[in-house]
């Protein structure tokens, strides 16, 4: 298990008010445009729905599936990424990282940024130097706000801890957009410094400064949300497109704001690589507004407060494994129904039937039905999703198994065979809400579920592109239509 340390502990700093605005700061808010889907004739378009349509369909899950969304602190921003490791070749540098929050719901006051330390690859301790945030309020001048732990700019964030910042006491209406810029670096001068998740350099999305340890100053966090000189800085830059490697807090906690009316949906998205949009790397069309935010970001985009839990080349036990550890009680809560999110969509099983040994689509389907069970005992209402196509290149050869190609063939009746369970079984899974069909979204002939990859979605035999991300995307509104209604039922 690679995700946190099990050692890990929760620090929380004492509730405190922390006054102190800085100058002038950019924070022009783009204007977001409707999602636009990619589609290709082979596949009949999915229906889009908007958000009130997509509150209704998921609060009647709820009351189908006799479940309660959990009261109390939630997550309340869009972005969510619960996992750190190391920014490559960054020893010795100190970064300000600017990234975008969307507040559906806006903040009642009381709210907290949670900062996660190294989970994986690293042991230093990560130092924050100062953090402030830039939120506009719809119709409002932007506030700035200096963000403070146990009544100071700057605090330590331990490998493998959450460190919460003190209470916001400044409610935030629904539709604000917060900037949070972070001035870090590693608390070890020649360390690495932390990577959390995506950011895209845009004046209007993410931005970034890098330099050596002491080359950076306080008035540089006024002055974040472009990346200076054009092209992104090394080593921050990912090497494709727009795209950085950013640190941030995790997302944003607390309560909705006052005025805030109707059912609070938050969604948890857990799963391997393609859940946390790998090959996303940018925009899918010239009128992307949510670009490089992977399937999960792009459904939700700036309507749905969501967090991302998971690694590349992961499978179940990661979350299954990691129930114990103060990042997983964090989000997901524990018997006592405490969880952050109110939905969960459990996107694991290409890695574990990608080895030939667990070439018996069973083997994935009790993996599901575990990661289900534990739903169930939180309270959680559970989605689950068909498995994407691969390529024979991915296949983990056994010798025992036969020639590469009678194993790939076993992966591919392995693999529909999943699928059609999925589709048709998911009504017997206690707790299970739904299912979101990937495969047909993205195969060249759904009706024959041949494992074969529509022209213009796939890059690698196994992530989906940018394009290939927003069909996907597309795909989680069919659970919710009359068509495929919930609780998932067999056709």
């Amino acid at each position: 298990m690679n995700t946190v340390n099990r050692d890990a502990t929760i620090v929380s700093s004492p509730s405190r008010l922390c006054a102190g605005f800085l100058d002038a700061v950019r924070a022009a808010v783009a204007v977001l445009k409707p999602r636009q889907g990619t589609y290709s004739m082979n596949v009949k378009p999915l229906p889009a729905l908007s958000f009130p349509a997509l509150s209704l369909a998921i609060l009647l899950c709820c009351q189908h599936a006799g479940a309660e969304p959990p009261k109390g602190e939630r997550v309340m921003s869009t972005r969510g990424f619960s996992r750190t490791s190391v920014l490559g070749l960054s020893e010795g540098k100190e970064a300000i990282t600017s990234y975008r929050f969307e507040l559906p719901y806006g903040l009642s006051a009381g709210w907290k940024l949670p900062y996660l330390g190294f989970s994986e690859g690293c042991n230093d301790t990560i130092r924050l130097k100062l953090v402030v945030v830039a939120a506009e309020q719809p119709g409002l001048p932007v506030d700035k706000i200096r963000i403070c732990f146990s009544g100071k700019d700057d605090t330590l964030v331990p490998p493998g801890t959450v460190v919460e910042s003190d209470p916001v006491e400044k409610a935030l209406l629904p539709g604000t957009v917060m900037r949070v810029s972070t001035f870090y670096c590693n608390q070890a001068p020649a360390g690495p410094l932390p990577f959390m998740n995506w950011g895209y350099i845009d004046e209007n999305i993410d931005g970034c400064l890098v330099g050596e340890i002491g080359s950076l100053k306080e008035d540089d966090v006024m002055e974040h949300t472009t990346c200076r000189g054009g092209a992104p800085p090394k080593p921050m830059w990912a090497g494709v497109n727009a795209l950085i490697r950013a640190y941030e807090p995790m997302f944003v906690t607390g309560k909705p704001h006052p005025s805030s009316k109707g059912e609070t949906v938050v969604i948890g998205f857990i799963g391997d690589s393609i859940n946390i949009s790998q090959n996303d790397f940018g925009p899918a069309n010239p009128d992307d507004p949510y670009p490089a935010r992977g399937w999960n970001g792009r459904f939700c985009g700036s309507q749905i407060p969501y967090v991302v839990f998971g690694q590349g080349g992961s499978n179940a036990g990661g979350f299954i494994n990691a129930q114990k550890t103060p990042l997983f009680k964090y989000i997901f809560g524990t018997d006592a129904g405490d969880s952050k999110v109110t939905h969960l969509v459990d996107a694991y099983g290409i890695n574990t039937l990608r080895q030939a040994v667990n070439l018996k689509f069973d083997t994935v389907w009790e993996a599901r039905l575990q990661v289900a069970g534990i739903c169930k005992r939180l309270g959680i209402p559970y989605v689950h999703t068909t498995l994407t196509p691969m390529t024979s290149n991915w296949l983990d050869l056994s010798k025992e198994l036969g020639t590469p190609e009678e194993q790939f063939s076993m992966f591919v009746s392995a693999r529909k065979k999943f699928n059609e369970k999925v589709r048709t079984q998911g009504k017997d899974i206690p707790g299970c809400i739904g299912f979101i069909d990937w495969g047909s979204a993205v195969e060249k002939n759904p009706a024959a579920n041949e494992n074969i990859w529509q022209s213009g979605f796939g890059t690698d035999g196994i992530h989906p592109d940018s394009a290939g991300h927003q069909r996907m995307a597309d795909a989680v509104g069919s659970p919710f239509t009359a068509e495929n209604p919930l609780p998932a039922l067999g056709r």
